[in-house]
């Protein structure tokens, strides 16, 4: 099973930035919604990263609504 901190360095590069991000707060506000309703679950090494990933992606429509 990956480890939480080999999820994390496997991602994909973020793009660097030419200015203010407009969705800053929005990222920021999903963010610490999806962190403080998965806590715990980001180190259950059983869990598959395709299910995890899921999971988040549910969280994130949620968190937004949609």
């Amino acid at each position: 099973m990956m480890e939480l901190h080999e999820r994390l360095s496997t991602s994909r590069p973020i793009a660097p930035q030419t200015g203010p991000d407009p969705f800053a707060d929005v990222k920021n506000r999903i963010h610490l919604a999806v962190i403080s309703e998965l806590g715990p679950q980001l180190f259950n090494t059983t869990m598959e990263p395709a299910a995890l990933r899921d999971r988040v992606r549910d969280d994130i429509r949620t968190a937004l609504d949609i």
